[in-house]
């Protein structure tokens, strides 16, 4: 163990763990110094964490604390620490307030950089908070750098840099190189190209991306268009077959049931016919013997002789006189 003087406030540091974790502290170690000193701008509790840390002993990573944790680390080159500080360092800190302690630092003239890498853990959610579009331009554009501007909406990136270059007035061709055009519309692309002050220079590879992804959209578009007429046609064919078949299937059904009409209408007739014949033949004809039906036309058959009165008068009287005629 060797004592370290930290701002006044002495410590102990276990020399063996220093020298493996902190290459910057071996360097100091490898001169056998009796004591170490060192002046700060740190908190005390947050360098008595960071040595605690290097002498083996459990910690805390809490959003009082990591911010130091993390710039000690960097000073003294802990790489394992300060892996574990940014990877801890996103659920830690809320997102919020990250922008808003990045907006502090701004104000107050201090460095922020390191907290870009949270920013761009989750970029989406950038676009979400309107302290963004007080970072500085050349923050954004690292921001953009280390992020996988891919996996979100492009309209919501295209939305901000349109805001953002209205509102600061900067080119933002840096910004608009990250766009995907092939996932914007015509009208979007074309907003993005007339943005006053904008670089096109920087944007060759983006245009030509698009214009390739344009005419690719065109050719398939003419070969659905194309796909789309001829199945029409076949289906138009297709329906006009069936056409003719069911008016052919109509003709023949309705001569079917004309036939079956006209049939109906020649059994009506005979049956009729034939009452009428045996009507006749039942009628009582007097003084005639019943005949059989008469072979010929109704109209033709004789009429039945009319009825005759016989009358029988009573005999006669005669008179036989005895007188002679004379002569």
């Amino acid at each position: 163990m060797i004592e370290v003087t930290y701002n006044h406030s002495v410590l102990s540091l276990n020399k063996r763990n220093a020298s493996i974790l902190s290459p910057k502290l071996k360097l100091i170690l490898d001169s056998n110094p009796e004591t170490i000193k060192i002046t700060g701008k740190y908190p005390v509790t947050a360098f008595s964490t960071f040595i605690g840390i290097l002498n083996g002993l459990p910690y805390e990573l809490t959003s009082d604390n990591i911010s130091e944790l993390r710039e000690l680390s960097q000073e003294y080159e802990v790489s394992q620490l300060l892996e574990k500080i940014e990877e801890d360092m996103v659920n830690i800190i809320p997102y919020d307030d990250v922008l808003n302690l990045i907006i502090d630092l701004i104000d107050k003239k201090q460095p922020f950089n390191e907290y870009e890498e949270i920013i761009a853990s989750n970029v989406s959610r950038l676009f979400e908070n309107p302290l963004v579009q007080r970072l500085p331009f050349d923050s954004l554009v690292r921001i953009f750098e280390k992020s996988n501007l891919n996996e979100i909406d492009q309209t919501k990136v295209f939305e901000f840099i349109i805001s953002y270059s209205r509102m600061h007035k900067v080119d933002v061709s840096l910004l608009v190189k990250f766009l995907d055009f092939s996932q914007l519309s015509i009208s979007q692309v074309m907003e993005i190209m007339s943005i006053r002050g904008l670089n096109k220079k920087n944007l060759v590879r983006n245009v030509q991306s698009f214009l390739c992804i344009l005419l690719q959209s065109i050719d398939t578009k003419k070969n659905e268009i194309e796909t789309t007429r001829l199945r029409g046609e076949k289906e138009i064919e297709m329906l006009e077959s069936q056409r003719e078949r069911i008016i052919q299937e109509n003709i023949t059904l309705q001569n079917e049931i004309d036939e079956i009409k006209n049939k109906i209408n020649e059994d009506k007739k005979k049956q009729s016919q034939f009452k009428v014949h045996n009507n006749d033949q039942e009628k009582p004809y007097h003084g005639y013997k019943k005949q059989n039906p008469i072979p010929y036309p109704i109209h033709d058959i004789p009429e039945p002789p009319k009825e005759h009165k016989i009358v029988i008068e009573k005999p006669a009287r005669f008179i036989i006189s005895s007188s002679v005629t004379k002569n």
